[in-house]
């Protein structure tokens, strides 16, 4: 008998919620990792921010927040590594007749997944708005776990989850086999890191999971998962056992640091931000991931201040990271670090979640 090759996913992520002790919503690639938090990042917000840029003709100036201006001007293209046939923007004033027209586009793209805009004529605002939803699904179906699995976060606290993935018992059978071929594994010659692409049905995107050693900014785990991917051989099984716990997240973010500040770009005396905000809704689970997010930039002119295996044995067993994006693109449109147990789902008489 061959020996089985065995993957044990564990992943934290958080349930309906704004940033908190165990959850960051990050706006930027250029953020710096909390890594006993779930850092969770989408596209979205710096689409918006830089259609805002293009909008305003130069880097944005916001009075009493430097640092996340020059953050988020300093951030990547992120139209580019976004999937365009999955997203939707609008840039403009808030006339009627335009945001009709957007509004149909929405629900001609979306159908009911999004509220559509408001309709009131605003012609003293100008808003930023980028939608995301795709359903990137398997190549094949992968199978329920009945059992539990443990997940030790950063700071060494153990939970019991629930997983889905390639289960003991169908391992040796011709699913399984069928199944292993699905997996691509990439690792460090000390086995220290390493990351794992699942095939889907695109061929297009992918879908990767990776254990490693964070660095402080996210863009730089991106790199370093490429480093490993790229330096390492695929390594294929035949008899692989994949547990991944069951995602169902929301994760959302109003960006206090800029809302009810001035605009002080040259010409836009007397504007503020009125509204800053990311909402995101994510799903990984045996038959693949599903990203739902959007994210609004107001700037209002004229306000006062708004509140707002036997042989081989892997696991992903603390904390790592989750990637989707284009095959071969440099950056991500979904990169989420899981630093602690926030929103797995819980495994009967567990009471640690």
């Amino acid at each position: 008998m061959k020996p089985l090759l065995f993957f044990s996913m564990f992943i934290a992520l958080s349930i309906n919620a704004q940033t908190s002790d165990k959850l960051v919503v990050i706006p930027s690639l250029n953020d710096t990792l909390q890594k006993e938090k779930v850092n969770f990042y989408c596209s979205t917000f710096q689409m918006a921010w830089n259609n805002f840029k293009l909008f305003i003709g130069e880097d944005i100036k916001i009075s009493d927040a430097a640092d996340f201006s020059d953050k988020m001007n300093n951030g990547h293209d992120a139209k580019r590594y976004t999937p365009s046939k999955y997203a939707l923007s609008y840039s403009g004033y808030c006339l009627e007749k335009d945001i009709k027209k957007f509004n149909s586009k929405l629900k001609r793209k979306y159908g009911e997944k999004f509220e559509p805009l408001g309709l009131v004529n605003k012609p003293n605002e100008i808003l930023f708005a980028t939608y995301l939803f795709q359903e990137l699904k398997f190549r094949h179906k992968y199978q329920k776990i009945s059992t539990y699995e443990d997940f030790t976060d950063y700071k060494g606290n153990i939970s019991r989850v629930k997983a889905w993935g390639i289960s003991p018992e169908n391992t040796l059978k011709n699913n399984g086999e069928k199944l292993s071929k699905t997996i691509k594994l990439y690792q460090t010659d000390d086995g220290r890191q390493f990351a794992i692409s699942l095939k889907t049905k695109s061929s297009k995107y992918e879908i990767i999971l990776a254990e490693i050693n964070p660095r402080i900014i996210m863009a730089e785990n991106i790199a370093l998962i490429d480093s490993i991917i790229l330096s390492a051989k695929p390594i294929k099984h035949k008899n692989i056992i994949l547990k991944v716990p069951a995602l169902d997240m929301s994760a959302e973010r109003d960006f206090n640091e800029i809302i009810g500040k001035d605009v002080e770009n040259k010409g836009w005396d007397g504007w503020k931000i009125s509204e800053a905000f990311q909402k995101n809704n994510f799903e990984l689970n045996q038959e693949g991931a599903i990203i739902k997010s959007h994210a609004h930039i107001r700037m209002t002119k004229g306000i006062s201040f708004c509140n707002t295996g036997n042989a081989y044995t892997i696991k992903f067993d603390k904390p790592f990271m989750i990637i989707l994006r284009e095959k071969g693109a440099k950056y991500p449109y979904v990169a989420i670090w899981m630093g602690n147990n926030y929103g797995m789902k819980k495994y009967p008489n567990d009471s640690t979640l």
